[in-house]
């Protein structure tokens, strides 16, 4: 099991949507985030579940509901997902 998934044990596939969007819809770099990461402390714990909330949406790309629902969050989100997986974010 990865160390991404042990992070995401706790957090249902709900949640785990709304922290992605809201990390992808903002305008805080990947660089960033990773550097709330860095530590032990309860907020670089919930720096690394965002992490790889956001890291585990990018991988499977934007839900694709939003494109009909939210059209302009959809391309966000997609723009967003894009410049994550260009910047080398993901394997």
């Amino acid at each position: 099991m990865s160390h991404d998934q042990n992070l995401l044990d706790s957090v249902s596939e709900r949640d785990r949507r709304a922290i992605a969007i809201r990390f992808l819809r903002g305008h805080e770099s990947m660089g960033a985030l990773l550097k709330r990461c860095a530590g032990s402390s309860p907020e670089a714990h919930e720096a690394r579940v965002e992490m790889a909330c956001v890291l585990l949406m990018a991988k499977n790309d934007a839900p694709e509901d939003l494109s009909m629902a939210d059209p302009a969050l959809y391309k966000r989100l997609r723009e967003r997902i894009t410049a994550i997986r260009m910047g080398g974010w993901l394997r």
